[in-house]
Parts: structure tokens; sequence; C-alpha cells
């Protein structure tokens, strides 16, 4: 894990946060260049729903960029052999001890991704730090995957 941190945070007028694809980066130790950005999806959502997108409720406009987002990242992550796992907790006992995206209510009352190790949150890619408020947890694990499986789904 290297750590990367944010470049935006969330109720930025220029995009949606960006701490998800920083905790992404930051696990496959790559740059968030490299990986898909919420704010251009948003953008291009925007572009492409432009007589609704300002008549939709927020949870659903930030709920479509977010579903695009996931999409875009499980691929660029297949292509390099892993698949996203998404689990919610809590778990009955600890959580396994691997790396993961850890997400909740951040102290600023919205939702934050951090990295952890098992149940542990090792990296806040806000500036500000704090990482998250509630226990009410969901993990995201990378799993490896069987590439010849991984370039057919691509």
């Amino acid at each position: 894990m290297k750590p990367v941190m944010q470049t935006r945070t969330g109720n930025n007028p220029d995009g949606p946060g960006n701490c998800f694809s920083a905790c992404v980066a930051s696990i496959l130790e790559c740059s968030l260049v490299d990986l898909p950005d919420e704010a251009e999806i948003v953008k291009e959502l925007k572009i492409k729903h432009a007589s609704k997108w300002e008549g939709w409720p927020d949870r659903f406009k930030w709920g479509h960029s977010w579903k695009e987002l996931w999409d875009r990242t499980q691929r660029e992550c297949m292509r390099r052999g892993l698949a996203m796992l998404e689990v919610k907790g809590p778990f009955a006992s600890e959580p396994p001890e691997a790396w993961c995206i850890i997400s909740a209510t951040s102290p600023r009352g919205i939702l934050h991704s951090c990295v952890g190790f098992g149940s542990k949150i090792l990296h806040d890619p806000h500036p500000d730090g704090g990482g998250i408020a509630e226990e009410d947890r969901t993990y995201i694990y990378f799993v490896a995957i069987d590439p010849h499986t991984a370039a057919r789904i691509v």
C-alpha cells in the first residue's frame, strides 16, 4: 500500500470528492490519473441527461454517478487481475486481515472511504484526517481472479 491523498473533498463545486479513488490508487499503488474520475463521469452524465439532470433528486444523481464510477473502476481492476468485492459489516467476528477500503460516514457528516487492514484504518486520504465516525461500515476487498476470466469480462 502506497498512500495517495484525495485531490477533491466532498461538496466541492468542481465535482464529488475522490476519496474512494484515492483509496483504490493507494491499494493498487498507482496514480489517481490511472483511475476513472467521478467528476468527469458527472460531466458526462450532465451532458447525456441535460434536460433531466437538474430535476433529479441528489440521491438519484449521485447514485447514478457512483454506479458508473464503480463499474469503470471494477473494469480497471479486472485489467490488473483483481475484482472488487463489497461486503456490508458488521462481521460476526473480526474482518479478515487484508487490505481493503472501509466506507462509512465521516466526522464531517458525509460518506467517506479510508484504506484499512482488517478493521483498522491505516490511511485516511482526506487532508483533515479523522477517519470515519460510525461503525456501520462497508468493506471493499480486492480479490485475485483468473486472468482468462478477466479477459472475457472486460
